[in-house]
Parts: structure tokens; C-alpha cells; sequence
């Protein structure tokens, strides 16, 4: 097989390259806020990418789509939660169902305490995005976020 051969054969495997890999369409930062000495406001700002949604914390978690939602680990316990952001109350044509979702930002919030002389907050959240027409898979995502 002479050179030729190769170089061919690389760019007929090339559009193959990106099969397998999940869509990116949000783009997540974390942060933290203290509320005091073992209490603390993790923060999640969420950009969506123009016609694609996120899904509310607060949906049924066997009806329509993954509910976005947070774990704690290292004995952190989540005390409340909350979202803000470009909110929808609508009928969705996918679940055919009414849904909350988020399109082009949301912010998660969640008041989570940690055990006595904890660094970090360390956890993973999940979340499943949707267009008018398909949904991508549910993604989780480990993260660990350094206290002030």
C-alpha cells in the first residue's frame, strides 16, 4: 500500500471520526457563596444554545424528560433548591405533556451544608436537553467546586 492508499483511506474514515461523541448544546459554571460556617449556595449558571431547552428541577422523574438535578458526596446534604432564568410553562410536542424548561440561560441554586472543615463541594448533576424535535441523551457531569 503505497501512501497514496493511506491518505485516501484517512479521508474517507474521516466524517466517522465524531460518531459517538454527545452533542454539546449548554455550557455549565459553577460557583460557590457562603451562607456561613457549614453552610454554602452552590451556584450553577447554564447557557443554552439558541433553540435547544433544559429541564426543570421540579418535574416528575418517571414522566417525560430527566429532570435536571444535583448529588452531593463526602457528606454533603442539599437543604433546599431553587431556579431562575428564561423559565417556559408550555405544552412540549415531544412528551406531550405540559413541562417546565429553560431556553438560553437558567441558574440552579442550591443551599447545601457540609460537614465541619470541609475545602470542597464535590458532587454530579444531571440534565437532558431537547429542540422542537429530538432530545439529546441525559448527561452526568462530576464536579468539585472549591469553598471561599
Amino acid at each position: 500500500m503505497n501512501y497514496r492508499h493511506i491518505i485516501f483511506s484517512f479521508l474517507l474514515l474521516l466524517p466517522f471520526a465524531g460518531f459517538g461523541q454527545v452533542k454539546q448544546v449548554t455550557q455549565w459554571t459553577l460557583r460557590v457563596e457562603k451562607v456561613n460556617e457549614t453552610t454554602y449556595s452552590l451556584i450553577a449558571d447554564v447557557a443554552i444554545e439558541d433553540g435547544w431547552y433544559l429541564y426543570s428541577q421540579f418535574l416528575a422523574p418517571d414522566e417525560g424528560p430527566i429532570p435536571t438535578s444535583f448529588e452531593f458526596v463526602n457528606g454533603a446534604k442539599q437543604l433546599s433548591k431553587r431556579e431562575d432564568g428564561h423559565k417556559h410553562e408550555v405544552f412540549d410536542p415531544i412528551f406531550e405533556m405540559h413541562l417546565v424548561k429553560f431556553s438560553q440561560e437558567a441558574t440552579f441554586i442550591s443551599q447545601v451544608r457540609v460537614p465541619a472543615g470541609a475545602k470542597t463541594i464535590s458532587g454530579s448533576y444531571t440534565y437532558m436537553t431537547c429542540d422542537e424535535t429530538k432530545c439529546l441523551p441525559p448527561i452526568r457531569q462530576k464536579f468539585t467546586v472549591d469553598l471561599p
